[in-house]
């Protein structure tokens, strides 16, 4: 079976995410949408993005089950060549606390790169423009990131 990657170079560190089997990522595609459920809304033309209604999940089963999920699937090439694996928590405390301006960016990309081939098309780029609009938030609240 060819899996699908997509390669990621932020500070010198690869980040490579490999293509989970389907069951795996649908899972996780409808812990994500549970998350989302009442963070977006759409009141006209342009979608309104609650922050805090986002913000306030980011301790919930349903997050830890999405975090776990684009971590495990994710192979990291650290500054020195040496592979990180992230499923390992320890591997990903040190990893993060050295790196800790990767991660939302890493979530980012992880969520764009194993769920949106499950919208159709023409709700692909409605879906990358409302994950654009979060980050915009998240970057206006002086959140560190970084998408190389």
């Amino acid at each position: 079976m060819n899996m699908q990657t997509e390669q990621h170079v932020i500070d010198g560190v690869t980040y490579t995410f490999r293509q989970a089997n389907f069951m795996a990522a649908r899972t996780a595609a409808m812990s994500l949408l549970g998350i989302l459920k009442g963070g977006v809304k759409s009141t006209g033309a342009k979608p309104e993005v609650d922050i805090g209604a986002m913000l306030e999940n980011l301790g919930s089963p349903q997050i830890q089950s999405v975090e776990q999920f684009i971590l495990g699937t994710l192979e990291v090439k650290n500054e020195n060549g040496q592979i990180v694996l992230l499923k390992n928590v320890d591997a990903s405390n040190e990893h993060f606390n050295k790196h800790r301006s990767h991660y939302y960016a890493l979530m980012f990309k992880g969520v764009q790169f194993h769920f949106m081939d499950f919208l159709p098309a023409w709700a692909v780029s409605k879906a990358n423009t409302k994950l654009q609009e979060v980050k915009a938030q998240l970057d206006a609240t002086d959140q560190p990131m970084s998408i190389g």
